[in-house]
């Protein structure tokens, strides 16, 4: 079904609530749907914009359906031309409404919050590719309440970019088709922020947001103990979205007053890559991860990166030989691996090297771009 007539029944349906669609686009011949639990800020958002990007290099007309209005609604709209379609948070379809669904050549769902809308393609024609790209945790949580159902749904695929929560998967439900599709971040060449002065022989730069389960409480805690143990010739700076809740004001208050650690609020993308130019190692604490992101980007810089064991990136890190792990809200675990970076910097190059070929093995454009490839053959019965 061409985009425009497709484009108009969805615009009919009972359950959209708000649209961003060009009236008078023509359409293609082939369509698209993705399925995403919210358009508010998030890692999650970065999956849908590669999944855009290489839909459109594919000719797809583009359909994002999300129970949640946000910014990014604006941005796939007006950045990637897709249709947006914002539908009411039960999602229910009644008769003939779910027709105009069923009109999509192929459907992705996006994390495993999209679980709802996968009811309606079990067992049909359309292709389904459903990317989980959430941590252990969570992973574990679904299959064990996973509806038996999807087990024999055989127009399902399953896209993992982490191995760990892949074979879990695989274990569960040996039968159903998986592949590997990683998060790609794009590479730069951006320079370092030169109007942030350096305070130290060594930064650290801790990115993420302010919310509890992504550990900066832990991080402060250790840079405690650093201070405690007499190390001051370094700075730590924390940054994030979300910077005006109950958890920011906790980290706030507990590091008023220290001259080693600083405390910003939400950054661009550029701004924050031109801090991690800036920065010497970066930093990630969270008590459970999907990636997260900011710790592929730091691959990408070349820096140093020290990861908790539960995000999913730790899969790939092999501690002191190309990055640092370190046990999950255990903050004296954690003044180790800060500690010795601390100390041991100069010696240090070797590691920050394996670390950037890492980036580039595993979520370069190049490789995204293959592992995508793969996929749609698989899709169309290329590959099994």
């Amino acid at each position: 079904m061409r985009t425009d007539i497709l484009r108009d029944r969805l615009l009919n349906l009972s359950f959209v609530q708000t649209s961003y669609c060009e009236e008078d686009s023509t359409g293609h011949d082939h369509n698209a749907g993705i399925f995403v639990h919210t358009l508010e800020q998030g890692g999650s958002q970065r999956a849908v914009e590669l999944l855009l990007e290489r839909l459109k290099s594919h000719n797809f007309g583009i359909f994002v359906l999300s129970p949640v209005d946000g910014e990014y609604a604006d941005v796939f709209f007006r950045k990637y031309g897709a249709n947006v379609f914002i539908i009411n948070k039960e999602g229910y379809l009644y008769g003939s409404e779910r027709d105009a669904i069923y009109d999509f050549d192929i459907v992705f769902l996006n994390s495993i919050c999209s679980i709802g809308y996968s009811y309606y393609y079990i067992n049909t024609k359309i292709p389904c590719i459903w990317w989980i790209h959430e941590g252990v945790e969570v992973t574990e949580n679904t299959i064990n309440s996973m509806d038996p159902i999807f087990v024999g749904a055989k127009n399902f695929v399953y896209a993992f970019p982490w191995p760990k929560p892949m074979k879990m998967w695989e274990r569960a439900f040996p039968k159903v088709r998986t592949c590997f599709l990683p998060i790609e971040v794009e590479e730069n060449n951006v320079k370092k922020n030169e109007s942030i002065e350096k305070k130290g022989a060594i930064r650290f730069l801790i990115p993420g947001a302010y919310h509890p389960h992504k550990g900066f409480h832990t991080a402060v805690q250790a840079f405690l103990i650093m201070e405690a143990n007499g190390f001051t010739d370094y700075e730590a700076i924390f940054c994030g979205y979300d910077n005006s809740g109950e958890y920011y004001e906790i980290i706030e208050k507990a590091c008023s007053g220290r001259n080693n650690i600083r405390i910003l609020g939400e950054l661009t993308k550029e701004e924050l890559y031109e801090l991690i130019a800036g920065s010497d190692c970066v930093l990630v604490p969270s008590v459970f991860d999907a990636g997260p992101l900011t710790a592929v980007e730091a691959l990408m810089h070349g820096k140093l990166l020290i990861v908790s064991d539960k995000c999913g990136i730790s899969e790939y890190i092999e501690d002191c030989v190309n990055g640092f792990v370190f046990t999950a809200e255990d903050a004296s675990d954690l003044f180790k691996k800060v500690s010795y970076v601390y100390q041991d910097r100069a010696r240090l190059n070797n590691v920050s090297e394996r670390g950037r070929k890492l980036y580039e093995r595993y979520f370069s454009k190049n490789v995204m771009d293959e592992a995508f490839e793969d996929l749609m053959d698989i899709v169309s019965g290329g590959k099994e």
